[in-house]
């Protein structure tokens, strides 16, 4: 059990994410992002506001303006957060979340918008995939039909093996 009197001190984090956070990379970056909040402890910061201590413990403390110590750390440490979140980030996102407060505000927009961006890029990587006939050197299609793949399991939509050997030959010319 916690000690009632243990200094509050907050993680800092030490460097940025060594990827800025673009339109072609969320899943990457995510991954990043996600591991160092954990490992710093910090998922409450990025679940919900749930997780928010309340900023006044009774009525009493809110007249007297009289603020939950826990508030405050949880407060001083989402600031943090949020700053290192930033610094992260191209510049175009910086400005789709300014007004968040919170950290778990600025994460949930993000995953919102790379949510349906991710669904519209599966749908276009998926077609391209149908689309694609051999028309040079088996070596050159069997390329094409390998980056398609990589990008589908990138964004977390990979081909099952069965998937990806019926996209090869259904390529193919019918010799």
């Amino acid at each position: 059990m916690a000690s009632a009197s243990m200094v509050f001190a907050p993680q800092t984090f030490s460097s940025a994410i060594s990827c800025m956070l673009t339109d072609d990379n969320f899943l990457t970056w995510m991954q990043l992002a996600e591991s160092t909040i954990k490992g710093h402890r910090l998922k409450q910061h990025i679940v919900g506001d749930h997780a928010i201590p309340s900023r006044f413990l009774t009525k009493e403390d809110e007249a007297t303006d009289s603020v939950n110590p826990a508030y405050e750390n949880f407060e001083q440490q989402d600031n943090l957060l949020k700053s290192w979140l930033l610094e992260s980030m191209d510049n175009q996102f910086r400005v789709g979340v300014v007004g968040c407060v919170w950290s778990h505000e600025i994460w949930a927009i993000l995953k919102t918008y790379f949510s349906s961006q991710t669904k519209v890029r599966i749908k276009q990587l998926r077609i391209q995939l149908r689309n694609t006939k051999k028309q040079g050197s088996i070596s050159e299609y069997l390329v094409q039909i390998k980056q398609i793949v990589e990008a589908l399991g990138a964004i977390d939509s990979p081909l099952t093996d069965e998937e990806h050997i019926d996209e090869i030959f259904d390529g193919l010319p019918e010799e």
